[in-house]
């Protein structure tokens, strides 16, 4: 096994301390601005191995320099530019186990970074000419929380701004999305974070989006919009091209207000106006008023067989019918794949699917696709994704 031996630090998860000060909301724009202006990451000809070249984390800190440093080399191990995707560079990789133990060590360096933070910057309150200092010391422990969220999985993370920059077929330049990720109080509140699931159709969409029917004319929705990933880079996605919103509509909807505050949020940090439509919606109960869509999509929605039945329901009054101009109106869904969550696509399959001796028009699963698990992309207990496509068919 490559690294020092010894015990396995703790899981950030079990360990990591509430950050209290007002100064160290992630902000991970800035992050990237700090890291951009660092010497390359040393040692540059080598595969950087937390085990081996993270400094010393005691007392004493090192240098915020060295810190800085330190924080771009696991930036890059574990993420790449894209959507926060570590890209896979098959002569650099590390076997499985080897791979394991060093995102330990990395999370265990991280964890007691940012545990010493607080009274680190703290050291320099009040202090004359030491203004610069104490900002470099932030900017420190930010950059610490956020790279930890990167390295120990979402479900480790908190709150904090996101970019993420989708590439596109050329001559087009990548698709920019920032996003706030909120805090996860409770589990109502995971709609308030950024899943894989999302990353993953939405990079599909900002590549292709007529494959996922986003052209101009269409009225879309989205349902279970969490931070509204999916519905943004729909949105942009079609003013840039002839026509875009013109016609159209993109409404994005939830069910929890704490959700949909920070949906409206995020809606605002990407447009000026209204190009997005904020709802609240009920699955079991859709509205009368709202008029059915030419397109429903969904990342990340589906925990619990019971959900499958509930958007069954909504999509069948939401979703239009086939006609001469919409021949076919579909509802992409894409799903993440857990081992504590084992049903969800099997319930997808048997909810969307056709009954014997069932007759006129029903909802069907048309089309499945398996995707495989990124590192980065969400959750570290996700396998894969599945991506399905969901339409009216008759018989």
């Amino acid at each position: 096994m490559i690294g020092i031996k010894g015990p396995v630090p703790t899981a950030p998860t079990a360990t990591l301390p509430p950050v209290r000060r007002n100064s160290l909301i992630l902000e991970s724009s800035e992050l990237s601005t700090t890291l951009a202006r660092l010497p390359s990451p040393a040692p540059p000809a080598t595969r950087f191995i937390p085990s081996r070249h993270l400094p010393h984390v005691h007392r004493t800190l090192p240098s915020t320099l060295a810190l800085l440093s330190a924080l771009a080399s696991l930036k890059k191990l574990y993420t790449s530019r894209i959507c926060g995707v570590r890209v896979a560079e098959d002569d650099l990789e590390a076997d499985d186990d080897d791979d394991a133990f060093e995102r330990k060590w990395a999370s265990g360096w991280l964890t007691r970074l940012v545990a010493r933070g607080e009274e680190w910057v703290g050291e320099l309150e009040g202090k004359d000419g030491q203004e610069e200092e104490r900002r470099e010391r932030e900017k420190v422990v930010e950059g610490a929380a956020a790279v930890l969220a990167c390295v120990a999985g979402m479900s480790a993370s908190g709150s904090l701004d996101r970019l993420f920059t989708f590439p596109r077929p050329s001559p087009l330049p990548p698709l920019p999305i920032t996003l706030h990720d909120a805090t996860i109080s409770s589990h109502k509140t995971v709609g308030q974070q950024t899943w894989g699931a999302a990353i993953i159709l939405s990079r599909l969409i900002a590549f292709d989006p007529p494959a996922y029917d986003v052209v101009p004319g269409t009225r879309i929705l989205e349902v279970g919009a969490g931070t509204g990933l999916v519905s943004c880079v729909a949105a942009k996605s079609l003013l840039e091209r002839d026509g875009g919103l013109k016609g159209g509509e993109i409404v994005a909807t939830d069910y929890l207000e704490e959700v949909l505050e920070n949906l409206r949020g995020n809606v605002r940090r990407n447009f000026e106006g209204e190009e997005v439509t904020i709802r609240f919606l009920d699955w079991a109960e859709p509205p009368k008023d709202l008029q059915p869509f030419d397109t429903i999509l969904g990342a990340d929605i589906v925990y619990d067989p019971h959900h499958s039945r509930l958007l069954h329901t909504c999509c069948s009054a939401l979703l239009r019918r086939p006609s001469p101009t919409h021949p076919n109106p579909t509802f992409h869904l894409c799903i993440a794949l857990r081992p504590t969550h084992v049903g969800e696509v099997e319930s997808v399959r048997e909810v969307f699917a056709r009954a014997p001796g069932q007759t006129g028009w029903t909802l069907e699963v048309v089309k499945e696709e398996s995707l495989p698990y990124e590192k980065g992309t969400g959750r570290a207990d996700e396998m894969g994704y599945k991506r399905f496509e969901i339409r009216w068919t008759e018989a």
